[in-house]
């Protein structure tokens, strides 16, 4: 619920932003351009994060499952790992697509620069935590009953 409940305020701040900065601004009022500057690439931002961030999870969570049905419990690191490549791939790309015309990425080599800067970024710090991961993993596999016999 969490997760849904930061999309949702995440998608109507967006297009709170979105409505205010087409809305004509008041006659009084000096500092439209600024707002447009600061706040007018929010929703293309919000766009791509909720996109990427959907088929990145969904992909993460489809890998994971379908190698575990293939090698049964053995492997976890190889699921975890090769999951999160997949997912971080998709999940990153989709973001990059998307954003990188609104932080000014112009040229190819801008954007596949930003691509494997954040992809190697992002499964870095996958990579560190693993150890704390499988460890989690393994509690609440051990606290909860099996579904499956």
């Amino acid at each position: 619920r969490a997760i849904f409940t930061g999309f949702a305020m995440a998608i109507l701040a967006a297009l709170t932003f979105l409505v205010v900065d087409h809305a004509p601004a008041a006659s009084f009022y000096p500092n439209q351009d600024a707002y447009s500057a600061v706040l007018g690439f929010v929703p293309q931002i919000v766009l791509a994060s909720v996109l990427g961030y959907v088929t990145g999870q969904f992909l993460n969570s489809y890998v994971l499952v379908r190698m575990k049905a293939r090698s049964a419990e053995p492997r976890l690191w190889a699921r975890l790992a090769s999951s999160t490549g997949v997912g971080e791939a998709a999940d990153t790309l989709i973001f990059c697509a998307i954003a990188s015309s609104a932080i000014g990425i112009t040229t190819m080599g801008g954007f596949w620069n930003y691509f494997v800067v954040g992809f190697v970024y992002k499964c870095g710090v996958e990579l560190l935590v693993m150890p704390l991961t499988v460890v989690v993993i393994r509690l609440l596999k051990n606290r909860e009953p099996s579904y499956w016999e």
